[in-house]
This record gives C-alpha cells, structure tokens and sequence, in this order.
C-alpha cells in the first residue's frame, strides 16, 4: 500500500498543480479513488486515540442544555446518541468515516483554489491528511471549518457557516471571535489588546459554563503534561518562522486575527505542550491559506527540490498511523 500512498501523493501533487479545469476534475477523481483504496488497507482499530475515543464515548451524558452546547456535542453528544442504539465500536466508526469524508472533500477543494500555490497546497497535505482522515475524530472539522474560514477572510469575507466549528472542538472559539476582525491591520491598540486579552483568558477558563477549566486540568494533570523534545524543537521553529514572516511580510502577523490567535498558542502551550501544538495547527493553516504567502518566480522552481522531503513526511505520517 505505500506504492498507493505515494501514487496519491503525485495525484493531489497534480491536482494543485494543474490549471486546466478538466485535468483538475480528472485529478480530483483519480484523488478520491485512490484515497479509498488506501482508505480499505487501515485498520482504525489500531490507530492512534482508538481505545480513548472509545472510552470517551462510553462515558454517560448528561441531558441537553447550554453547557452541553458547549462542550463539543459533534462527538460526546451525537455520539451519545449513536451509542444509544448501536454498539460503541460501531458508534465510534461513525466518526472515522464521516473524518475520512470531511478530510476527502477539504483537500479537494484546497486542490481546486486558483490563488493559493501548488507548494503551500502540497505542506498542508503533507502535514495533515492522515492526521485529519483517520487520526483526531473531533479536531478534525473544527481544523477545516476554520481553513475554509481563513480562504475567505482573506478575501475579506466571513463565512458564517464556519462559525458551527465550535461544535466540534472548543479551541476553534478562538478563530470564530478573532475572525470577526477580517484582518484588520495592527496598530498600538493591538499590543494593549493582547495583553487584557491573557488577563481575559485566565478568567474566561476558570468559568465552570465553557468547560474550559476541566480541558486545562486533563492536559496539566495528565501523564503527558511535561514538554518533550519534539515540541520543544516545534515551538522555537514556530517562533523563529513568525519572526522572520514579521520582518519579510508584516502585515500576514501584526494584524488583530492572527496575533490574537498567536497569543492564545503562546498561552496554551506554556499550560501544556500538547495543547500548544494542537492549536497551532490553525496558525499553519491561516499561513499557508493567506495568498499574500507567495514565492517569486525565481524561488519557485527551487521549492520543487523540497518535494521529496514532504513525500517523505507523507509516507511517514501514512506508515505512523
């Protein structure tokens, strides 16, 4: 089956590349056929998160109401419901395949856009197609609502209907408030603005509505509370690519969407690495959307020798699961 995961990686390689409208559709079709057959060849059951997922969908809901709402009802509701008249493990494969058929749909339409380039398209599959198909069942369409969400601000446009990401993960709150913005350009009330926003934010968690504080407590109380190597190295990596964005292209990082949103990983990942890393998966995503992070026709020609290296993290990813 890798021979099938690196024939979908030169499809979808393909897909963003071509401009030609057939091609594209003909791309696009050979795309979702081939991520079918690779579809059939994993076994969900040994993924990373399996036995938590199912363990969390066993848990006993409590009756409908505001705070329900908020507190991520696309799984814990929803599957609640399922679990109610299917076996969990059955409830459960709901979700993967509704992950796999959101994520399918997301890096078509990523293939079909005109003014984000065929290099970006390639490092958001390379980094996220096997973690959003088969990997974070309630992260997942909160990520790519929230993409979709960044195309059109953009454009200067605010998708409403991206708004219902909260529904299914509660970190993407921050991309719905921080959005209503639409980019507007930053000045020195932003630098006061960030810092109510951290006192804001260490209130707002603590109140028992949102559920946030109980979010804080697993990551801060659990086995996995500590910093490994891996995101340390990410978060200075990170750190270092927003400062050289700010110099080369200042307006893409001090505007009142995105450094809010840099601010609030800054937060979460000083509370808990994971967290951290989890969230900045909407930073990347704003980044590599946002047509102003474009190459000039001399740099262009030299991205394609970085090809190689994010099929390599592809198959990785693809092997890993």
């Amino acid at each position: 089956m890798i021979i099938v995961a690196a024939l979908l990686f030169c499809v979808y390689f393909l897909l963003g590349y071509v401009e030609d409208r057939n091609l594209k559709i003909s791309n696009a079709i050979l795309f979702i056929i081939l991520s079918f057959v690779l579809k059939f060849s994993i076994d969900v059951t040994k993924t990373a998160d399996y036995d938590n997922y199912l363990y969390l969908l066993a848990l006993e809901r409590s009756d409908f109401s505001i705070k329900t709402l908020m507190a991520e009802p696309y799984f814990f509701q929803l599957g609640a419901l399922l679990y109610k008249y299917y076996p969990k493990e059955q409830s459960l494969t709901f979700f993967y395949e509704s992950s796999f058929m959101f994520s399918t749909i997301f890096f078509v339409w990523l293939g079909f856009l005109k003014n984000v380039s065929t290099f970006n398209k390639i490092v958001v599959f390379s980094l996220y197609y096997s973690f959003f198909a088969y990997i974070i069942l309630r992260n997942a369409p909160a990520y790519m609502l929230s993409a979709v969400c960044f195309y059109y601000l953009h454009r200067n446009k605010y998708l409403k209907i991206t708004a219902l990401s909260f529904l299914a993960h509660l970190s993407s709150l921050a991309v719905i408030v921080f959005s209503i913005f639409k980019n507007k350009l930053g000045d020195k009330k932003l630098l006061l603005i960030c810092l109510l926003y951290i006192i804001f934010f260490n209130m707002l968690i603590r109140i028992e509505l949102f559920g946030i504080y109980e979010k804080f407590l697993i990551y801060t109380d659990g086995k996995d509370s500590g910093q490994s190597f891996f995101h340390q190295i990410y978060f200075y990596l990170f750190i270092f690519l927003n400062i050289y964005l700010f110099y080369v292209k200042k307006d893409i990082i001090y505007n009142y969407t995105y450094l809010l949103l840099f601010v609030t990983y800054l937060i979460l990942f000083n509370s808990n690495s994971i967290m951290g890393y989890r969230f900045s998966v909407f930073l990347v995503l704003y980044l590599l959307i946002n047509p102003k992070l474009d190459y000039n026709e001399n740099i262009r020609p030299k991205l394609l020798f970085l090809l190689p290296i994010f099929f390599v993290l592809f198959l990785l990813n693809y092997l890993t699961l």
